[in-house]
């Protein structure tokens, strides 16, 4: 069983009262890479309230400790962001500052998961969170990206030689 990051931070959304009560309407979405994320923001320009985006790609890499156990490292990251119209300088810090805010609730409750072996969270690789500013992102748009690893079982990596032919051996 795999950790499934998007039933996970759709449930943050719809459960976690700051950004479900933040406005009317879906706080939650994928993309598939930062040109669809900023599309999707430019189309919600006027929209009020947090918005969680969900980066839908996979990148991992493997890790071997010298023995039989190969572990998988899978790479997630979130944009937590809120959009603001105004575009003063102090202004953006203040909804950066909230974003981060909220981030701290959602890392709570992944830590606390961590600790109750609650959604798969047990695999997270706590030192590698990393919070990092981002915006304007679409139509102004600001906030916080979150990324972070999950330690998993990388599947069946097993060499069969029935599926290669006869090497070409060049002397």
């Amino acid at each position: 069983m795999s950790f499934n990051a998007e039933t996970y931070f759709q449930e943050i959304a719809e459960t976690l009262k700051v950004i479900a009560n933040s406005s009317a309407g879906n706080h939650f979405t994928k993309a598939e890479n930062i040109a669809k994320m900023e599309g999707f923001l430019a189309e919600m320009q006027y929209a009020e309230g947090y918005q969680l985006v969900l980066m839908d790609s996979f990148r991992a890499q493997l890790i071997d400790n010298k023995s039989d156990n190969i572990l998988q490292k899978r790479f997630f990251t979130y944009f937590l962001l809120k959009n603001y119209a105004e575009g003063t300088f102090s202004g953006k810090y203040q909804i950066i500052d909230n974003c981060k805010a909220v981030v701290d609730k959602i890392t709570a409750k992944m830590l606390n998961d961590r600790a109750n072996y609650l959604n798969m969270m047990h695999r997270l690789d706590v030192p590698s969170l990393t919070f990092t500013q981002v915006g304007p992102v679409g139509s102004n748009w600001w906030g916080i990206n979150v990324s972070f690893f999950m330690l998993d079982h990388p599947g069946s990596i097993v060499y069969n030689n029935d599926d290669w032919t006869e090497p070409v051996i060049i002397s």
